[in-house]
């Protein structure tokens, strides 16, 4: 499967240790990207449509990530069209916003997140239930104990679907992060 990504980051190299941890010393740091995903025979691969041999996917895929101080941004755009043999073609779409603040700084972080999922132009058949368009708001608060390595997360996510009844619903989470 052909794939390229190609970032650049005009303010200095950044690590990808989101959030804002390698800017609370001062500075900023931004990175711009792009990528592009051609899978030929996608059926394992793809989330939209699975199992059908032949099914090809093309995904583009725009990136931001934007740190200064205490606050990071990070922002992600993807379209994505599909091809099964004997059917329609069909697109599908999103996106994702997240924006973090250190109240206390590598302790205590509050995060916000908007996300949304498009799947209105795909074919009924291949998915169970309707076409639907489905947004995502969390908000949330992080308290660092090791960096990334140890943290505790408390979200409350509320998704809203726009196009089928009764999908819609309300989660808090609280959840401990562990890399190694």
């Amino acid at each position: 499967a052909p794939r390229a990504r190609a970032v650049w980051y005009p303010l200095g190299a950044m690590t990808y240790d989101f959030p804002a941890f390698q800017t609370l010393d001062g500075g900023s740091r931004l990175s711009l990207g792009v990528a592009y995903m051609s899978n030929k025979d996608a059926r394992l691969l793809n989330s939209v449509v699975a199992g059908t041999n032949g099914t090809d996917a093309n995904t583009l895929d725009l990136e931001l990530q934007w740190m200064t101080g205490p606050f990071s941004l990070l922002a992600e755009l993807y379209e994505r069209d599909t091809t099964v043999p004997g059917s329609a073609d069909g697109d599908d779409n999103g996106y994702t916003v997240q924006a973090g603040y250190f109240v206390v700084p590598r302790v205590w972080e509050v995060v916000a997140r908007v996300s949304m999922v498009d799947q209105t132009d795909i074919p009924a058949a291949w998915i169970s239930g309707p076409p639907s368009r489905q947004k995502e708001l969390t908000f949330g608060i992080d308290r660092y104990i090791d960096g990334h390595n140890g943290k505790w997360a408390l979200d409350f996510v509320d998704t809203h679907n726009d196009t089928v009844d009764d999908q819609d619903s309300q989660q808090l989470r609280l959840q401990y992060q562990v890399i190694f």
